[in-house]
């Protein structure tokens, strides 16, 4: 008997447990919901905040009233005994969406107005992959018309669906455009632009931009025939070569960078059209050279590194099943997976179609060697340290 008494206390405190357990989850999604309603009433304040600096011409950052901000929320976050690195991550979080509303507030409508004076009415994308749909997105709101276009007919009607926008059953359709963004790999861009250039000759339309979006340059700047500009007696063809500095998961309108890329230096035309698409991205240009030795060092680099811990990680699947972690090779780790969810191809060609790439990554293997020569030299390798360790301290990443 005695047995069932603490058989049944036991029952009904382990129900009282899971009933308190509900309740507070409860609270937790409602406490969760106001804070999301909070976020959106700050969104609503940040769209106003934008109307005002629109309409003084004010800039969206501002960065003397962000660290106001920051140093009053860390003051606060202290009187209510708040973590201070909790605090600073959502401030700068919320700091960061508010930006990037802001932005779109100001800008949408100026992109949009820019292209209806512009004539720029009807906007094709030709290559359907990531970068492809990016730009189709970004494009949607703002022209009348959307068209898609990839070799891959399949692909193509999947991200017309998508948008609610035309899928193109051939490259003449695509060229039926006012604008035409080509994201396909570097090695089929030449081929491409010529394919749209001569289906353009055959439509009504008197002129038309083509933007090209390849991570390497030369293949298509050394291209016999190749120009920036192509007219005849009634048309006109105006090519700009860019180089987005971001991954298909930037947002739209956050702090993004672009590369506008020209023949030679001082050769530069039509800046002005492409920032007015671009307002608020961060604009660099460089000749096509330039262009790739940098591609060489900031992007053929990082790969052969990633690829290499990869490839080593592969090798110690042993290892990797003890499931033992530390914050460098977890960063190494998100990397590298990011990495390799990406298109080989195009990974392939940045390395391969890029002719300075050879003499970064001779570079970066006697870098290598030279650093395990230090291992035995203990007095060297602190000194390539602290070296190091001073440059990178001067850096200042934000400009």
């Amino acid at each position: 008997m005695q047995g069932n008494k603490r058989s049944s206390i036991s029952s009904r405190k382990s129900a009282g447990s899971e009933n308190e357990l509900l309740e507070l989850r409860k609270e937790i999604q409602e406490v969760t919901e106001s804070i999301l309603d909070l976020v959106r009433a700050r969104q609503i304040l940040s769209v106003k905040i934008a109307r005002i600096k629109k309409s003084k011409n004010l800039p969206v950052e501002d960065l003397y009233a962000e660290r106001s901000l920051l140093a009053n929320i860390q003051n606060f976050a202290n009187t209510i005994e708040l973590d201070a690195k909790l605090t600073e991550t959502l401030a700068r979080l919320l700091i960061d969406e508010s930006k990037k509303v802001q932005r779109r507030e100001i800008f949408l409508k100026s992109v949009k107005s820019f292209l209806a004076k512009s004539g720029v009415h009807t906007v094709s994308i030709v290559g359907a992959g990531r970068m492809g749909s990016w730009f189709a997105e970004y494009f949607r709101p703002l022209a009348s018309e959307i068209k898609i276009f990839d070799t891959n007919q399949r692909l193509a009607r999947q991200m017309a669906r998508k948008l609610q926008c035309h899928s193109c059953r051939n490259i003449i359709e695509a060229a039926d455009s006012d604008l035409v963004f080509v994201s396909v790999p570097i090695s089929s861009t030449i081929n491409v632009i010529n394919s749209l250039t001569r289906g353009f000759s055959r439509t009504s339309r008197k002129s038309q931009w083509i933007l090209e979006i390849s991570s390497v340059k030369g293949p298509l700047f050394n291209s016999t025939g190749f120009s920036s500009d192509l007219e005849s007696k009634d048309k006109k063809i105006r090519i700009v070569s860019l180089h987005p500095l971001f991954g298909a998961s930037a947002d739209y309108y956050g702090s993004n960078s672009m590369i506008r890329v020209l023949p030679a230096i001082g050769g530069g035309k039509n800046e002005s059209f492409v920032q007015n698409l671009f307002p608020y991205f961060r604009m660099i240009t460089l000749d096509f050279k330039s262009h790739d030795k940098l591609m060489a060092l900031i992007l053929t680099v990082p790969h052969l590194l990633l690829l290499g811990f990869a490839s080593i990680v592969v090798n110690n699947q042993k290892i990797m099943r003890w499931k033992i972690h530390s914050p460098t090779f977890d960063g190494m780790m998100n990397l590298s997976q990011k990495m390799l969810l990406e298109n080989p191809q195009v990974y392939y060609e940045i390395q391969s179609l890029n002719k300075y790439s050879r003499a970064e990554i001779n570079a970066a293997v006697k870098s290598m060697m030279r650093l395990g020569k230090f291992l035995r030299k203990a007095k060297k390798f602190e000194r390539y340290f602290a070296n190091a360790r001073h440059y990178f301290s001067k850096l200042d990443r934000r400009n």
